[in-house]
This record gives C-alpha cells, structure tokens and sequence, in this order.
C-alpha cells in the first residue's frame, strides 16, 4: 500500500526545491484542460491551481519588492 503522507511530504519537497518547475506544470495543466474545455471551468481550475500552490507553498507573489504593500517598500513621508 502507497503511504500516502510520505507522497505528499516528497511533493512538498520537490515544490521547496524548484518552485518555478511546479509552477509551470501546474500552469500547463490549467491551460490544457481549458484547451480541452474551452474554457468552461476555467474559475474552477484556477482554484484548483491556486489551492494546489498553496498547499505546495509556491504561491505566485502578489508584488515586486519596493512596490505599496511589499517587504523593502519605505513607509511615506508625513510632510512635517
């Protein structure tokens, strides 16, 4: 019988170590079953992917550093 915890925490591996590499699959997967779909659950294999990023910790960042909201972003100035 597989060990099903032990597939998961080698997947979780692998995403930790090449992070671009799951995230091309993952992103390769969604455009082909919207290919073969024609789009029709695209809102739901987008939630697929972005659950399986998040459980993988490969999320897309939401911003560059040094951009409102991001690390290395300078509080602004108060103008006194």
């Amino acid at each position: 019988m597989v060990n099903f915890n032990n597939l998961v925490n080698k997947a979780r591996d692998f995403a930790r170590k090449n992070p671009d590499k799951v995230r091309q699959g993952l992103s390769k997967a969604e455009q082909a079953i919207d290919t073969k779909t024609g789009g029709k659950y695209n809102s739901q294999v987008r939630s697929g992917v972005e659950a399986a990023e998040k459980q993988l910790g490969v999320q897309e960042a939401q911003g560059q550093p040094g951009q409102p909201g991001q690390p290395g972003q300078q509080p602004p100035a108060t103008g006194q």
